[in-house]
């Protein structure tokens, strides 16, 4: 829904190989939910996370990023309240990111949109909630090849 109010031709996404990663393209969020278009959709080769630069935000223009980190256990005893998550040297004119992790069974997403987009897409946003599209892909596994 974010994605069609706010005019974006495609999501941008990450597949972890811990520790190494690769970036995909679908037209639709809601495709990175399916295993075929996921992995069709791949256009980098797996490797460790390069640094922020111009690159990228030329690279993954029109569009939002999609960021999912899957689900965690942590061993700690300690309960998760909240979460920060900052990709080092992102430029502000960085497109929308969404970030999605959940831990300890509780679900987090961030996002980077400007005030402007955050205003537009404010009811959006308030809806989010335990079943929608956005949670229902955080809460899946990550898959893996």
């Amino acid at each position: 829904a974010v994605q069609k109010r706010l005019g974006f031709e495609n999501t941008f996404y990450t597949v972890n190989f811990s520790p190494d990663v690769t970036l995909g393209v679908v037209p639709e969020i809601a495709d990175t939910m399916d295993h075929e278009k996921r992995w069709a959709g791949i256009f980098t080769p797996k490797g460790p996370p390069l640094p922020m630069n111009v690159g990228h935000a030329e690279m993954l223009s029109y569009g939002m990023f999609w960021n999912n980190y899957g689900r965690h256990e942590p061993t700690f005893d300690a309960k998760v309240k909240g979460l920060v998550w900052n990709w080092t040297g992102i430029p502000k004119c960085f497109t929308p990111i969404f970030f999605c992790i959940t831990v300890q069974g509780k679900s987090f997403i961030t996002t980077s949109l400007s005030e402007r987009d955050q205003r537009a897409c404010q009811d959006i946003l308030d809806k989010i909630e335990g079943d929608t599209e956005l949670l229902a892909e955080c809460k899946q596994p990550v898959p893996s090849k």
